[in-house]
């Protein structure tokens, strides 16, 4: 039996040449219809000066992917991109402000090790500052240290 034999489709085994034909031609016919254009800036400008009016559609997961959001330039995307898409929980799907704020709430809400600890009564809730390496007990602790040291208002 030759090596390399993977690929199975419909009951059938598919040789390592007619593997990379297939490749080529899914490459072939996948690529162009979806194929990203790369938006050039300037090219934005030149159509908010002729008038025309560009339109860029979000179908980004999760929310977006059922209700489209549209925007009407890439800064406005890219704001809405990196506010609603960049930092979500793959848990949960909470989005949160920060790669900081997403990964505390990992650990603390999605990690038995960490609730382990609680449970021990461990010193594990970390400051949401980077730089400030304060630990607590609970989570009003640390409310009270933001707010004290760090100057948190008292609605957060």
């Amino acid at each position: 039996m030759k090596r390399g034999l993977s690929i199975l489709t419909d009951d059938e085994v598919i040789s390592e040449d007619q593997k990379e034909k297939y490749v080529e031609n899914q490459l072939e016919i996948s690529s162009e219809p979806n194929k990203l254009k790369k938006l050039d800036l300037n090219e934005e400008e030149k159509r908010e000066e002729e008038g025309a009016e560009t339109v860029i559609t979000c179908h980004f997961p999760t929310e977006c992917m059922y209700q489209p959001r549209r925007f009407k330039s890439f800064s406005a995307y890219e704001a809405h991109y990196q506010k609603q898409h960049c930092n979500v929980c793959f848990e949960c799907k909470k989005v949160f402000p920060s790669l900081r704020m997403m990964e505390l709430h990992i650990s603390e809400v999605h990690d038995p090790i960490f609730c382990l600890k609680k449970e021990r009564g461990e010193r594990i809730f970390k400051c949401f500052i980077e730089s400030c390496q304060e630990l607590f007990m609970n989570v009003k602790k640390r409310k009270k240290h933001l707010m004290r040291e760090h100057f948190y208002p008292k609605a957060f």
